[in-house]
């Protein structure tokens, strides 16, 4: 249903969900501590739903992507090199 790659990255995050999201598809990416280092929000009414996110700029670490689709948080680690 979702899947992310790279990882780990070292730049742009791909991400593809293989649903259809009636409501606000909401993207967020957290580090370790807890912050909120990047967040989006999409209204997304197709069976696939494809998104880049330029994480150039942040540092080498782990962090944990959360997505919310039609409410339901999903989450994946992803890591930075």
């Amino acid at each position: 249903m979702l899947s992310l790659e790279p990882n780990p990255l070292t730049g742009n995050l791909k991400l593809s969900i293989k649903k259809v999201i009636t409501k606000k598809v909401v993207l967020c990416i957290y580090d370790v501590y807890g912050k909120l280092i990047f967040k989006q929000e999409e209204l997304n009414t197709q069976p696939l739903f494809n998104s880049t996110i330029d994480l150039h700029d942040i540092a080498p670490g782990v962090y944990f992507f959360v997505a919310l689709l039609d409410g339901v948080p999903v989450s994946r680690k992803i890591i930075k090199n």
